[in-house]
């Protein structure tokens, strides 16, 4: 199933599902649906009802629907659906916010359709109506659908009463300068109801006449704090009670302008800004409004002025903040469209956008900050004294974090060096972002729980939407090189970089546990330079490459070539070498904003039946795969993320990603070279990114995996690409035929050979609906032990032999000729082959167990894109064994004294005999052996004298200086007797070998004879 078009119109979506699903487009649907990209959110109503497509035709248009997010009514009248349509239906609109009307008249819909519509009606409370008139539907089932959607219509009432209510309440208290009791009891009678309980008890009511209620009059200058929390509980806080889906800011000052009130928020108030010993009094610390301490300040200045200036006055452990904030908005027109104010100064409302999880979110407060007993702010000034923006960011910030306390600088420091999740950049896949959930204690020695620990690259991603990333160089001089080729790609990409310097051991001008904006990375033969920029250091660097440096009179190249840079450069800026750049600072924070890019975000979940696993694990190919169609060749950058740890807490460790180039579903990762573009290590972290080029008409796989089978956790995979692409998630069971099946090997034969190793007969049908509309199609085959891990395997697949028509078990060393595709023999539990196959041809599979005479259980799975018409477990032969010896000296070659003879007596016609002659013992350093087989007619239990006869000799294997030889006999007449006679080399050896003769069906004798 598709599930996103990056840059498609609705009709091109419709083209293409239509194309996908062999369907012949509706013409005057098709002129309906708009051909802008994206233009998704203006169709809210879809109207069928006089315009047949039917149950096959509607399968593309609801492609359709699940894009359109405003869709209020979707009329399918008299469009003789059937139960797949139902579900395609339910599945396209159970996420639908607004859908409201859903007309499925004259339509003949069976109990199973009815089933889904009720639970459809359950899970999307937004849908009200539903109407099946003329749908031949069973009274009792219409009951139970129209009694679900009288509940969903009676909780969309409640909220409106609720609001009513609310507004009714708030002109009578400016009417009469009270709050009715009446109205409270009404106002919660109708809460009750919409939450399914009864109506408030006595005791509430006594409350509310008691005057507990009128708490809110001590706040005359403020909303009741029920009435805010009332409105804000119509808005959808996904990840947090602190963070909205859509801005409130409107609806809030709305409400204030009615009470002739200013807004007050209660979730962020005194007893929560923890402050820290040493640097603010406990006992000073109050709240002021911002109005009332700069009367003639605005937020912003004038609309026609559009230069971001920072502010002078600024905290000095909040100095990363503007830092980053200067980093992400170029222009005080991009930070207005995130700072906000209600439409009204007077109503004390601000929200902040921040990207959290993938979607744009906002932070609430007001604007009362803290200020000491002089009526001084604690923290950041305004700007110039008049814009005061950047407290009330400040202040949104120390929200989103739980604290202002969660903004000092050490206690970040502090919550990445102590995060679970710190690895060095190193080694690691480019990408990694740090955790940072974690209570923390201050210098005071209080827990503070309700910090959430953020970092600069977090920050910088809440307020670009980007994607974050931190980096730590500290201790890694040794890999410089390494080091400085990350610098140089993230600044060539136009990504924000900040330094934070280090605590200890830094190099004097450089201020400790302070952020540094990293402005540009320069190589100029072998100098490598990094110009730096901080307006609140207050140290000035007077090291090398300094303003006054020596270095630049030595170097007269390089100053010639960052003569415009330095010219340019602001008072607060200054280059310092790479060498010293490494003492100096410890971490790197970086975040990648796309602009121009399409992107695509995916939230998902592995579980039980989701999560493969990493790539090395046999159960990898459960993990969930996104299917990736670029239209045009493209640049892209991967994110695979965690939720938020600040909101929400996981079980998942190491993440670790791939992606492939693949006409099928992949498999596998490991030994899968040729299709794999892209494949990270496993890293605990909770974000990890990769980047690289997508081809015109290549066919790609996403596949994010954590480092554990069967854990449960949510995922976000963030793609960016160019060019319009299609993402969609994939099944496994569209792409492969599955079979999965076991064996015993009782006792395993000698590596490379058919004889006592597992063997398995496959055949497959041509022209398979999952493969090719051929003969050709993939095949993957996986055998798995869960015995000793001291063991190795080995497969083989073969063109199956033949024997007169017949195909039979693969008997001795395998022919190369017939080996089709092979494994390495390894040590482990599992072997992998994949391979093209054939479905004219039958083919064997050869599982070897090392070392010879192991016993192993075997579990199979195959995988193939033609269907497998046949896989049987093709037995081992039957055989018997004796031994011989030679306990005087062996005999020469060609002489049958001191050599033992063994006699075969067939028991049936045409048989073929397997017969191996192995060494046990033997005297001789490099014994050589040879073994006859003669005819014996008329001669049956008896030994043969003399010299062997050229002429009754029927077969003879290689003379092998070998521990083994192995030769095949067909019986091609009746005959009683056959002599097995085995030789030696050289002669005079003592030894002991084992005679072991084997045929399919067992029917045969097999004795020693005495001379």
């Amino acid at each position: 199933m598709v599930l996103t078009f990056s840059g498609y119109s609705p009709r091109e979506v419709y083209e293409v599902k239509c194309r996908e699903l062999k369907c012949k487009k509706n013409s005057a649907l098709y002129n309906f649906l708009s051909d802008a990209p994206d233009a998704f959110k203006s169709i809210t109503t879809i109207d069928v009802s006089k315009n047949f497509v039917g149950p096959r035709g509607v399968l593309p248009l609801l492609e359709v629907v699940r894009f359109c997010e405003n869709l209020h009514t979707l009329d399918l009248r008299q469009q003789e659906l059937d139960k797949n349509a139902i579900d395609v239906l339910c599945l396209a609109v159970k996420g639908h916010a607004r859908l409201v009307h859903l007309n499925l008249s004259a339509n003949p819909l069976d109990m199973s359709a009815c089933a889904a519509l009720l639970e459809l009606a359950r899970v999307n409370s937004a849908i009200r109506h539903i109407s099946l008139d003329g749908s031949a539907i069973r009274p009792s089932m219409m009951q139970a659908i129209e009694a679900q959607l009288e509940r969903n219509r009676a909780t969309k009432t409640s909220a409106s009463e609720r609001a009513a209510l609310i507004a009714q309440s708030q002109d009578n208290r400016l009417s009469s300068g009270g709050f009715d009791s009446t109205d409270m009891e009404k106002l919660s009678t109708v809460e009750a109801q919409s939450q399914g309980t009864d109506s408030p008890s006595s005791t509430s009511k006594a409350r509310c006449r008691s005057g507990t209620c009128g708490v809110f009059r001590g706040l005359p200058a403020s909303v009741r704090s029920y009435d805010i929390k009332a409105l804000l509980a119509t808005f959808s806080h996904s990840v947090h009670d602190d963070l909205f889906d859509e801005n409130p800011i409107n609806d809030i000052a709305e409400m204030c302008v009615r009470c002739q009130e200013c807004f007050h928020d209660e979730n962020f108030s005194m007893d929560i800004v923890h402050r820290k010993r040493g640097q603010i009094d406990r006992d000073t610390l109050s709240w002021r409004r911002v109005e009332k301490l700069f009367p003639s300040a605005t937020l912003f200045p004038d609309e026609d002025e559009d230069e971001l200036i920072l502010p002078s006055e600024c905290f000095s452990s909040f100095s990363w903040i503007f830092i980053c904030v200067g980093a992400s908005f170029k222009s005080l027109g991009s930070l207005r469209q995130s700072l906000q104010c209600g439409p009204d100064i007077n109503c004390n409302v601000y929200s902040l956008r921040v990207h959290v999880d993938g979607k744009w979110r906002y932070v609430i407060v007001d604007g009362y900050l803290p200020v000491n007993d002089r009526d001084e702010l604690i923290f950041t000034k305004p700007v110039r004294g008049k814009y005061f923006w950047p407290c009330i960011l400040e202040k949104a910030l120390a929200k989103l974090n739980g604290s202002y306390s969660a903004l000092y600088m050490d206690v970040l420091m502090d919550s990445v060096s102590h995060s679970p999740f710190l690895k060095s950049e190193a080694g690691s896949p480019k990408g990694q972002t740090v955790s940072l959930l974690k209570t923390i204690s201050l210098s005071g020695g209080t827990n503070v729980s309700s910090i959430r620990r953020t970092s600069c690259s977090r920050t910088l991603q809440d307020l670009s939407g980007g994607v974050g990333i931190t980096r730590f160089f500290h201790g890694r001089e040794s890999k410089s090189d390494e080091l400085w080729s990350v610098l140089v790609d993230v600044f060539r990409t136009g990504a924000m970089m900040i330094a934070i310097a280090e605590c200890n051991d830094i190099l004097p001008g450089i201020e400790p546990l302070h952020a540094y904006r990293v402005d540009y990375v320069q190589q100029i033969g072998c100098i490598k330079l990094i110009k730096i920029h901080s307006p609140w250091a207050q140290e000035q660097w007077k090291g090398d490459w300094s303003e006054d440096s020596v270095m630049w009179q030595s170097h007269q190249e390089v100053s010639m070539m960052l003569r415009k840079k330095r010219t340019n450069c602001d008072y607060h800026g200054f280059w310092i070498s790479y060498v010293d750049f490494l003492k100096c600072f410890g971490q790197l924070h970086t975040c990648h904003v796309f602009d121009g890019f399409a992107q695509r975000i995916f939230e998902h979940q592995w579980d039980s039946k989701t999560a493969g696993g990493p790539c090395h694990e046999h159960l990898w190919h459960l993990n969930p795969h996104f299917k990736v169609e670029p239209c045009e060749a493209t640049p892209f950058f991967i994110n695979l993320s965690l939720p938020d740890a600040r909101f929400s807490s996981t079980y998942v460790g190491a993440l670790g990603l791939h992606v492939f180039n693949s006409r099928n579903y992949p498999l596998r990762a490991a030994g899968n070279d040729k299709d794999c573009i892209i494949a990270t290590n496993y890293v605990e972290t909770d974000s990890i990114s990769v980047e690289g080029h997508f081809h015109k008409g290549g066919k790609y796989w996403v596949i994010p995996s954590s480092d554990t089978i069967g854990i449960t956790g949510k995922f976000i995979l963030r793609i960016f690409v160019c060019t319009p692409f299609t993402l969609s998630t994939a099944s496994m069971d569209k792409y492969w035929y599955m079979k999965t099946f076991a064996d015993e090997l009782k006792r395993s034969g000698e590596y490379r050979s058919g004889d006592d190793n597992a063997q398995v007969l496959l055949r497959f049908c041509p022209g398979g609906m999952l493969g090719d509309e051929g003969t050709r199609g993939t095949l993957v085959v996986r055998a798995t032990t869960a015995e000793c891990p001291r063991l190795a395997l080995g497969m083989f697949l073969l063109r199956a032999s033949m024997t007169n028509g017949q195909r039979r078990r693969i008997i001795g060393t395998l022919d190369d000729n017939s080996i089709v595709a092979s494994s390495t023999l390894a040590m482990g539990n599992e072997v992998c082959i994949e391979t093209e196959v054939s479905a004219d041809e039958a083919y064997t599979l050869v599982t070897c167990v090392h070392p010879v005479g192991s016993h192993a259980k075997l579990e199979y799975t195959l995988w193939s894109s033609l269907p497998l018409l046949e896989h049987s477990v093709i037995p081992l032969w039957k055989g018997q064994s004796v031994t011989v010896s030679w306990l005087e000296g062996s005999g020469s070659f060609y002489d049958v004294a001191n050599n033992p003879q063994v006699e075969i007596c067939p028991h049936r016609q045409f048989d073929t005999f397997v017969i191996s002659m192995r060494i046990e013992s033997c005297s001789a350093r490099d014994p050589a052996i040879v073994f006859f087989v003669v005819e014996n007619d008329d001669n049956k239990g008896e030994c043969m004298q003399g010299k062997i006869a050229a002429g009754r000799v029927v077969l003879r294997s290689q003379y092998v200086q070998h521990h083994t030889v192995q030769c095949e006999l067909r019986v091609t007449h009746q005959t009683d007797s056959l002599l097995v006679i085995p030789c030696l080399q050289p002669t005079g050896s003592v030894g002991t070998c084992t005679l072991t003769v084997s045929t399919e069906s067992g029917e045969f004798s097999l004795k020693m004879l005495s001379k």
